[in-house]
This record gives C-alpha cells, structure tokens and sequence, in this order.
C-alpha cells in the first residue's frame, strides 16, 4: 500500500450532504479525480463516489456505513480537463438526487 499511495493523488471533491428518510441515515455524494503514475507517465480519471452514512443511537456520532464508486472511472487526458469534467457534474453541489 504504500507504494501506491507515493504514486497517486485520490481528490473527493466533498461538497454537501443530504439526509435520508430516517433521521440516522444521510448520503454524500459527488465527483473525484484520481491522478496516479504508471511508469512514470500521470493518468488521471473522473468519476463519482457515494458515501452512506448512519447516526450511531449510542453516541450520536456519523459513521460511514458505505464509502465507494458511484460510476465506472473515465480516463481525461489532463489535470485542467478533470478540474473541468467535475466544474460541468450537475451533481458536484450535492443539490440534485
């Protein structure tokens, strides 16, 4: 693991929350980019991620119950062409289901 951490840069682009039917459940949702280094070469994908998390009764604290990939990753040929990609998501606000 620690080689891929050195060679890669994952950036969830956070941007809100949105709570569910029930008090103890809320979903985050929204873009990231990955830039990583193969061979010395940068790749870097898009895609969106979805967080589920839940209120634990005992402490009131959020936990995160699911963290992971909402859609299959694209690749985009630079770092200004993912920073555009996430600008364009109708979704980066978080506001829209």
């Amino acid at each position: 693991m620690r080689g891929l951490a050195a060679r890669a840069e994952l950036r969830p682009q956070r941007r809100g929350a949105r709570p569910g039917g029930l008090r103890a459940i809320a979903l985050s949702r929204g873009p990231w980019i990955l830039q990583s280094s193969r061979e010395g070469a940068p790749t870097i994908s898009v895609g969106f991620y979805r967080s589920i998390w839940v209120r634990d009764a005992k402490d009131g604290v959020w936990r995160v119950l699911y963290d992971g990939p909402a859609s299959t990753p694209q690749k985009v040929a630079d770092r200004a062409a993912a920073e555009k990609w996430v600008v364009e998501q109708p979704m980066a606000d978080c506001s829209q289901s």
